[in-house]
């Protein structure tokens, strides 16, 4: 399985230069490439996208698996940490309770450190390509571009804090700039009040009714932008010429040079951590009233020592 993770981490790096560069996803290619397990026997079959939303049941019992065309040859422990990175939007069974059903019926100890490697490595084989997608016209158009702003901003946060529990790194929230509300806003409240009051009701087409709901999340996240967008990006921009000694006028040229100096291994990656987290923190701000309860969402506890 090492040899197949170590493939699939430098494909990803790959992927992620040559698109958007973006330093929170190269640092996480770095913790990554820095800890992959040690092999415990050959690669089995695995899922790929194993979790409640691809599960079938019937008296309250899983009967099938559905959707393999992620199925792929990897470490066991994958499927686990699949599950678990599911739980944040959709909640199932709890995670102790999951590896203890797995214990029995396998016969097999649960490495909880394992599979929370196994849980940002199954983050990061989906959010390269989400960035390239949502920064960039690298994939084609997303079905729903207001769901997937969502998640993909709720799994960038995650991401972040992830790498903070993993390297045992406390972020620190960053202080928001203070912006006053724009002549805009009525507009953007006129707009979110006919998509739910006027124009939702009146869709008999259920595809149309999905599309209204998600354009209705990118119009609270357009109101975002427009009264923090402009200071959210010069706090960035200026975060990062101070770290790194540069001169950056624009975001994007901010981030790119972030990103090769992180996949470089030019940084304080402690240092570099905080100011990533800083981005998904005011990130995560602009889309919150479309995030609504997941603004704040995280993986389900677990202690990672457990009694034996």
């Amino acid at each position: 399985p090492s040899v197949l993770i170590r493939q699939r981490i430098d494909a990803l790096r790959n992927e992620n230069m040559e698109t958007i560069p973006d330093p929170l996803l190269q640092l996480a290619l770095n913790w990554l490439e820095q800890n992959i397990p040690e092999d415990h026997g050959s690669a089995v079959i695995v899922h790929g996208d194993a979790g409640p939303a691809n599960f079938m049941h019937h008296n309250n019992r899983v009967t099938a698996l559905l959707d393999w065309e992620l199925c792929h040859l990897g470490d066991p422990v994958e499927d686990l940490a699949q599950i678990w990175v599911r739980c944040l939007f959709q909640p199932f069974l709890p995670m102790r309770q999951v590896f203890e059903v797995y214990e029995e019926a396998s016969g097999l100890a649960v490495d909880v450190d394992r599979v929370c490697y196994h849980r940002l490595f199954f983050q990061l084989g989906f959010t390269v390509p989400a960035h390239a997608n949502f920064y960039g016209d690298f994939g084609g158009k997303p079905p729903m571009l207001g769901l997937s702003m969502l998640f993909y901003t709720a799994h960038i946060r995650v991401i972040a804090q992830s790498l903070g529990e993993l390297t045992g790194q406390s972020l620190v929230e960053p202080q928001l700039p203070e912006c006053a509300i724009s002549i805009a806003d009525a507009s953007f409240v006129t707009a979110l009040e006919d998509l739910a009051e006027v124009i939702t009701p009146r869709l008999e087409d259920q595809q149309a009714q999905v599309k209204a709901k998600s354009l209705a999340r990118l119009v609270k996240w357009w109101r975002k932008r427009e009264r923090f967008g402009q200071a959210f990006e010069q706090s960035e921009i200026n975060e990062v010429n101070s770290f790194l000694g540069a001169e950056a006028k624009s975001l994007q040229e901010a981030r790119r040079v972030f990103a090769l100096a992180v996949k470089e291994k030019r940084v304080d990656e402690r240092e570099a951590l905080q100011l990533c987290f800083n981005r998904a923190y005011r990130e995560t701000e602009l889309m919150s009233d479309a995030l609504g309860k997941l603004k704040n969402c995280y993986f389900p506890d677990l202690d990672k020592r457990r009694e034996q």
